[in-house]
């Protein structure tokens, strides 16, 4: 089916086994395509994206990708490092949600630089009688990819090279704001 994909994967190490389904547009729309995608694990973690491609924004050259993505996971805090157990180990339930933009112009055939952004609200909910957690963080930057691959085999062969510089920081909440 052109308009529906399964999907192994999609989530951090730790997940166990995941995987879901994406329903796709593909070339019905003129000009975009549309992609929504729902994933789960065999540890319970959650996660949907939805995403709007532009193939062609003033030229074929240049691209713009948007998309939302929430998500739904459990992990562990350590006081005393990972090897903690019992009383030090402390679960977490983490729910986030962002969105996300890149443009990217092709340069050559392998080459392409663009920009990127992304708007992220994290919050963590303890597992045991402790205080959460917020974070509310942008991200912004350039980046640079060289990728001259090559498939016709059946078997990728080449490089991928990928480089970038960017800022994150803290958005302004009553703690204020932090920059790395």
């Amino acid at each position: 089916v052109p308009h529906v994909r399964g999907v192994l994967g999609g989530f951090e190490q730790g997940a166990g086994i995941d995987g879901g389904v994406q329903l796709t547009t593909a070339d019905a729309m003129s000009g975009m395509e549309l992609r929504a995608t729902a994933l789960t694990s065999t540890k319970l973690y959650r996660r949907i994206d939805l995403e709007a491609l532009f193939p062609n924004i003033a030229g074929s050259r240049n691209h713009a990708n948007v998309w939302f993505t929430y998500s739904q996971r459990n992990t562990d805090f350590f006081a005393g490092g990972p090897l903690t157990v019992g009383p030090g180990a402390t679960g977490f339930d983490i729910t986030r949600r962002s969105v996300q933009g890149t443009y990217p112009r092709d340069l050559a055939d392998h080459a392409q630089a663009g920009a990127y952004a992304q708007f992220r609200n994290s919050r963590s909910i303890p597992t045991v009688a402790t205080p959460g957690l917020r974070s509310r963080i942008r991200s912004t930057g350039v980046f640079v990819a060289y990728a001259p691959r090559d498939d016709s085999v059946g078997l990728t062969r080449g490089m991928d090279l990928y480089g970038r510089v960017g800022l994150v920081a803290g958005l302004h909440d009553s703690g204020g704001s932090a920059r790395f």
